[in-house]
């Protein structure tokens, strides 16, 4: 009787345990997406900088162009970060 009762406690344990890894690692795979953005976003402003500095002279276009995506990847919020 006690391995009965026992073996259906540890069911609920596994699946409990299953659901708390699942969460982890949905957490896990939105960490990992903020965390591109943020590069990318860095690599925009780097970009930018590097443009500017060019001792030719830098290209308002490709300023203009870089500006506006580093804007638009700042402005954008993530539903689960607020």
């Amino acid at each position: 009787m006690e391995a009965a009762a026992g073996g259906g406690g540890g069911g609920a344990m596994a699946g409990s345990l299953s659901n708390v890894a699942a969460a982890q690692s949905t957490s896990l795979q939105r960490l990992y997406h903020v965390q591109k953005r943020i590069v990318h976003t860095v690599q925009l402003a780097g970009g930018v900088m590097e443009e500017l500095g060019n001792l030719g002279g830098s290209r308002a276009d490709v300023v203009a162009s870089q500006c506006r995506e580093f804007m638009q990847s700042v402005k954008v919020r993530e539903p689960y970060l607020i």
